[in-house]
C-alpha cells in the first residue's frame, strides 16, 4: 500500500488530518515524503553537498551517505493516530 508522511519541521505526520491537528499547519507547507508497505515509526532527513531528501528506509539512507562523508542525518518521528492504527494491521 502507498502512504504518504508529511514533514514539518522536525517531525512527520501520518495524515493531513494530524498535521493541522499537531503543527497547525495546511499540507502545502509540509514536505510530502511517499511510503510502501506500513507506517514507518520514523524518517530520516539526509543533508549533503549534493542537497537535502527525506527518506524512509535506512538503505536509503545509507546508499545517500556512502558517497558523502560529510552528511549529515536526522531522524525524524512519525506522530498522528493514523501511524498508530497502521500498526494494527
Amino acid at each position: 500500500m502507498l502512504r504518504t508522511l508529511l514533514v514539518y519541521g522536525r517531525k512527520a505526520y501520518a495524515s493531513e488530518i494530524d498535521l493541522f491537528r499537531f503543527a497547525r499547519v495546511t499540507a502545502g507547507r509540509a514536505q510530502s515524503v511517499r511510503v510502501v508497505g506500513r507506517m514507518p515509526a520514523m524518517v530520516f532527513r539526509v543533508r549533503h553537498s549534493g542537497g537535502e531528501s527525506v527518506v524512509p528506509d535506512l538503505g536509503d539512507v545509507y546508499r545517500m551517505t556512502a558517497g558523502h562523508p560529510e552528511a549529515n542525518v536526522e531522524v525524524i518521528p512519525v506522530h498522528g493516530q493514523s501511524r498508530l492504527a497502521s500498526r494494527a494491521n
